[in-house]
């Protein structure tokens, strides 16, 4: 399940017990739903506030379903990978801030493709 809880706000009080209470009680109800309940967070989402510096790879690709063919496709070949394998990484995985997605194809199945690979993916390679 996706539950970004405060997406794009900056949450009522810094108190820890706050945060975990809430936290606590979302991971719950979700719980109730299903035993294996497994929650993934898009941390992006609080990196312009000081208070959230979550480390992730996540690609934001497009602001707002502007249309263009643009990527930057080295980078989403490569990225993934050198993060995964960084001294003291604890990645797992990649993710994808799905917005305005219909006007690049390519780049949301390159990065659709890099949490399997072990590998960069050289993308000049023709």
């Amino acid at each position: 399940m996706l539950r970004d809880t405060f997406d794009e706000n900056t949450p009522p009080t810094d108190d820890p017990e706050y945060i975990s209470s809430l936290a606590a009680a979302i991971f719950k109800a979700m719980q109730s739903g299903d035993d294996d309940a497994v929650w993934l967070m898009q941390g992006w989402l609080f990196a312009y506030d000081p208070y959230w510096q979550p480390p992730q790879m996540c690609m934001l690709h497009n602001f707002a379903g502007n249309v263009e063919m643009y990527g930057f496709l080295d980078s989403v070949g490569s990225g993934p990978v050198e993060a995964r394998v960084s001294k003291n990484s604890t990645m797992v995985g990649v993710g994808m801030s799905m917005e305005g997605i219909e006007q690049n194809p390519v780049a949301y199945d390159l990065m659709s493709e890099m949490a399997f690979q072990h590998n960069k993916i050289d993308v000049m390679v023709v």
